[in-house]
């Protein structure tokens, strides 16, 4: 078995009783001689792409994050959300937070104002939660995601007077992390995932500036 990284899988002369198979960076298996494409080619030499086990955290918060946004549109009897329902339930509001209410800091990463908003975020979660909480384990997953939560929140209070909801700070954290992997080669996560990373970020960019825009003209 050869790991080839991202290099491309070589071509050699096909030698008596000796085969080669061929890793990428990516997990996946190639072969060039019949035996090796034999044995790939049985269905029980498989590449996992999905574990629900090594992502259970993610699909926790995932699965809360919908929960909280369901229990807020039955209180607004809408998939818009009533701000004075976002705040009862622990939007991110200055005022509030100055006069002790510190943790609407953390639960405003909870809340999302409408369908769009909760869909891009969960997709965001799943897609990214997959690959750093596989490649870093759940606790260091959650620290991550937490921290980033947290520090989005305080960078809200500290920046924008509006009324605030949503788990961007925590994806633009887990963001930040598989940059991060992928640039040192860490963990099985390479550069080829750019074009995912940077796709997720322009989505969640726009999202962000639509709020913005809605919170504006509101």
């Amino acid at each position: 078995i050869i790991f080839t990284e991202d290099m491309p899988v070589p071509l050699k002369t096909q030698r008596a009783n000796y085969s080669e198979v061929y890793v990428n960076g990516d997990g996946e298996f190639f072969g060039h001689d019949d035996v090796s494409l034999s044995v790939l080619s049985k269905k029980n030499v498989t590449v996992r792409k999905f574990s629900a086990k090594a992502m259970k955290a993610t699909l926790t918060l995932v699965g809360l994050n919908v929960v909280v946004y369901l229990l807020t549109a039955l209180s607004s009897g809408s998939f818009d959300i009533r701000i004075d329902v976002l705040i009862r339930y622990g939007a991110k509001v200055n005022e509030l937070i100055v006069e002790g209410e510190i943790y609407r800091l953390l639960s405003s990463a909870f809340l999302h104002g409408d369908f769009t908003h909760i869909l891009f975020n969960m997709y965001a979660l799943f897609a990214l939660g997959k690959i750093v909480e596989e490649a870093m384990g759940t606790p260091r997953f959650l620290l991550v995601y937490f921290i980033s939560a947290l520090g989005g929140g305080v960078m809200s209070f500290l920046f924008t007077p509006n009324v605030s909801v949503g788990a961007s700070g925590a994806i633009f954290g887990l963001l930040g992390a598989v940059m991060m992997m992928a640039l040192l080669g860490k963990s099985g996560v390479n550069r080829r995932m750019f074009p995912r990373i940077l796709l997720l970020l322009f989505i969640n960019n726009v999202k962000c500036i639509i709020d913005q825009i809605e919170n504006h003209s509101s």
